[in-house]
């Protein structure tokens, strides 16, 4: 395969290998294959925020589209930057937590096949009865007041509410990837599925950790392999307009 100036080719084979569709693409529109590049290396070179973690945030956003070659093609790159497997787990279980069982299924794959993990071990308490009250004081801690659809869960659904405040507490907090990197990686995730409000909600969040909108681009723009272009623009809308959310 003849190389792209200045060897855009080169640089999406270390991760992607040598594809037929690849060859194809740097044979028949090398200018665009060199601009995937370059988005490619925007999105996980260390900056802001550290490649390992851009690199996960694409192997996430690669299990949500079912892309199970290219996601572990990402997360291996994640471990060669330094990932560990307790930050991998807590990026799957924000997949469970925002997306159900079928991409955490294929993320935990991913990594059990790079970095096999010997035995379950946790430090997390039994999980305990929670009141329908509790589960509304922290749908209101985290959104600043109790949303319709809680309040719809808690009068109809009241064991699924407790399951919901279990779920996103375990899943969104209590993992080995921080609170920060853990929404930012929803950042990413839903500017890859197009979903501007999302992201903005996420977004926020992710400020009350402390991201800049440096490390809140870099997050977005992590979805642009997978989703193109589109999803930047519904990065930077979210991103936009977090910035007028109460913190």
């Amino acid at each position: 395969m003849e190389a792209t100036s200045p060897g855009g080719a080169d640089r999406l084979q270390t991760w992607l290998g040598s594809p037929d569709w690849l060859e194809g693409l740097v044979t028949a529109h090398p200018v665009a294959a060199e601009g995937l590049a370059r988005l490619t290396d925007a999105a996980t070179g260390d900056g802001s925020l550290p490649a390992s973690v851009k690199w996960l945030y694409m192997a996430a956003i690669g299990s949500v589209k079912q892309e199970d070659d290219l996601s572990s093609a990402c997360l291996e790159q994640a471990f060669a930057s330094g990932l560990s497997r307790d930050q991998a787990d807590g990026a799957a279980l924000t997949l469970l937590v925002s997306r159900g069982i079928p991409p955490y299924r294929r993320l935990i794959a991913a990594a059990d096949q790079l970095v096999p993990r010997h035995g379950a071990e946790t430090s997390e308490p039994p999980a305990s009865r929670v009141s329908a009250d509790e589960a509304k004081a922290y749908a209101a801690s985290v959104y600043g007041t109790v949303p319709d659809r809680i309040r719809l869960m808690a009068d109809e659904l009241p064991r699924a509410l407790e399951g919901h405040l279990l779920l996103r507490r375990s899943g969104l907090r209590d993992t080995g990837l921080s609170p920060l990197h853990t929404e930012l990686l929803l950042v990413a995730i839903n500017s890859s599925l197009q979903e501007p409000d999302f992201v903005a909600a996420h977004a926020a969040a992710a400020r009350k950790e402390g991201a800049s909108d440096t490390e809140l681009a870099e997050a977005a723009a992590t979805a642009v392999p997978f989703g193109g272009l589109a999803a930047w623009h519904a990065g930077a809308a979210g991103i936009a307009a977090s910035r007028g959310r109460p913190e």
